[in-house]
């Protein structure tokens, strides 16, 4: 067995045991919402602010609106990275350092195929939120890196 077999065997059963918890989690976090600012447009975004709420996410559901996404609040500054596993719709996301500024961005993130072909999208510098917004938002505000997002 080699290494790099091992260490993808033991990312995949962390998935697993994530999935186990979203699943136990899924019926009972009630997400706070919050109106932002992106470049003169307003969003209405649920905040997952808990560990709980960051690992469900946007998880089980059909779709969100032009006007709505999802905020990550993060108790910390780093390279933070998201998954899309049980995503069911492409999203643009966005990195926010803590002065609220767009330290990196992706977009058009696909929805996961299966627990097995699930890329990580990792932001490139050290950030405090991430934001995800439905897919073609970047493109339409015309959004780059160093713009502010004020709430």
């Amino acid at each position: 067995m080699t290494y790099g077999y091992l260490m993808d065997v033991i990312t995949y059963l962390k998935r697993i045991r994530h999935l186990i918890r979203t699943n136990i989690y899924y019926h009972t976090e009630k997400f706070g919402k919050k109106t932002i600012l992106v470049k003169g447009r307003k969003f209405i975004v649920e905040v997952a602010d808990t560990v709980k709420k960051r690992r469900l996410g946007l998880m089980y559901r059909n779709s969100i609106k032009k006007n709505e996404g999802m905020i990550f609040v993060y108790g910390d500054d780093s390279k933070h990275s998201i998954w899309m596993f049980n995503t069911r719709f492409r999203l643009d996301i966005i990195w926010l350092n803590n002065k609220k500024k767009v330290v990196d961005m992706f977009e058009n993130a696909e929805p996961c195929k299966s627990i097995f072909d699930c890329p990580l999208h990792l932001s490139k510098r050290i950030s405090r939120y991430t934001l995800e917004l439905p897919k073609g938002s970047i493109k339409e505000m015309n959004l780059k890196i160093g713009n502010t997002i004020r709430f």
